[in-house]
């Protein structure tokens, strides 16, 4: 070979080469995220369903609530009896003297005398009172209350609690990735595909009209369900919410909230006295006008507090204020408790707010109607994706099964 001086040239391979390589191996990258999509979707898809309905029932439960029980509505009176009248009054009508928390929900509405308080929640007793007049409206037995039996379903599947608590969360978190894989094989390959993907073929048969509304409705819905779905996880999993919680405040530990106990218990007058002083401190510090409401907590323990929920909106969570008093001083304990609650949600920091509103964004009540229809439109659109996924999992399948049989005929066929 004649030296000329110059470096050999180097073989090259083809630009098509490089393009069929680069294809191959984003096709085998769809198909690994077209399994995991598939199987994720038929592991979940009955959890994703019933905590979709249910979801959907509870967006508009004090709606719903506000039409159906004219109990919760009273003529509005010049003087509010005090907690330790309306304890009194409800006592007197039940064996139960275990009165837990009392909520008064602003002018004009009934208000709430809850048994076991805390202990039992929201599956407790609550006993509508006319708050000027102290006429007992409705009792009401949580456990059979409609809207809480869906809950249930939406916590726990209406499973025990301790298996349920499991089982949700679980679902929750592969729907996440569904919806991050889904996004993932929804993404056209081309212009004239992306117009496809955007719109749904109403007048097409059957399997493409499924196939639109599964991949169509849950690429519109995906923003919204992914904020469902992460502030789900957040309550659900005490790790995911902790971390969370650290990339949103910019680093920070979320502290565990810490009651702030009364101290030096001596022989004193009655709760029931100290709790009409405590009810006059708040309406020192807030007026009680509509729309606000306060929730009052007896002590349970000889060192526990007064507990007070101090609401300037009842639609929403994320304002809400945390007042303590000491049982015997009646001092004010507030500041002396840690959590992201404990303050003002104006002096709260970004992620102390955020996690604050954590709830009223997953219930869609964060900004009020609109932000409602948007949380309900998208959890309905979610119970029918695994129902449509497993439509189009099953059509290819019998498309499959249709074509190996046809395969099998023509061979038995070629060898007679």
């Amino acid at each position: 070979m004649r030296n000329t001086g110059y470096p050999p040239r180097r073989k090259c391979l083809p630009v098509y080469s490089v393009h069929w390589n680069l294809n191959f191996k984003i096709m085998t990258a769809k198909k690994v995220i077209g399994f995991i999509h598939l199987w994720l979707g038929l592991i979940s898809g009955i959890i994703v369903v019933i905590v979709s309905i249910t979801g959907c029932i509870m967006v508009f439960e004090k709606e719903i609530r506000s039409v159906t029980e004219p109990f919760q509505y009273v003529q509005t009176g010049k003087v509010l009896l005090p907690p330790s009248q309306l304890k009194k009054i409800v006592e007197e009508k039940s064996k139960d003297k275990n009165v837990g928390t009392i909520t008064y929900n602003g002018p004009g509405r009934s208000a709430v005398v809850n048994y076991m308080g805390m202990k039992m929640g929201s599956m407790a007793t609550n006993i509508y009172v006319d708050p000027y007049n102290g006429q007992i409206l409705k009792i009401k037995v949580m456990k059979d209350d409609f809207f809480r039996i869906v809950l249930q379903g939406h916590y726990y599947l209406w499973l025990p609690k301790e298996i349920g608590k499991v089982i949700v969360p679980a679902g929750v978190l592969m729907f996440f990735f569904l919806l991050i894989t889904g996004l993932i094989l929804w993404w056209p390959k081309s212009r004239k595909q992306a117009g496809l993907s955007f719109s749904i073929r109403w007048g097409a048969k059957w399997k493409k009209l499924n196939y639109d509304l599964h991949n169509v409705l849950g690429f519109y819905a995906m923003l919204i369900l992914l904020c469902i779905c992460t502030t789900g996880l957040v309550m659900g999993y005490k790790w995911f919410g902790q971390g969370f919680y650290w990339l949103t405040s910019g680093g920070h530990q979320l502290k565990t909230a810490k009651k702030p106990m009364s101290k030096n218990p001596v022989l004193s007058d009655s709760l029931n006295n100290k709790a009409d002083l405590v009810w006059a401190e708040c309406l020192g510090r807030k007026p009680y006008v509509e729309e606000t409401a306060f929730t009052f907590y007896y002590p349970e323990k000889k060192n526990a507090a007064f507990m007070v929920f101090y609401n300037p909106n009842k639609n929403t969570h994320y304002l809400r204020e945390t007042w303590y008093f000491d049982q015997y001083s009646l001092k004010p304990l507030q500041g002396k408790g840690s959590g992201f609650e404990a303050g003002p949600y104006e002096k709260a920091g970004l992620g102390d707010k955020i996690k604050r509103m954590n709830y009223d964004i997953h219930t869609g009540g964060i900004l009020g109607i609109w932000t409602k229809v948007l949380a309900f439109i998208a959890s309905l659109i979610s119970a029918t994706l695994p129902v449509t996924g497993f439509y189009v999992w099953w059509g290819k399948r019998r498309k499959k099964s249709k074509a190996t049989k046809a395969a099998t005929v023509d061979r038995e066929m070629s060898l007679v």
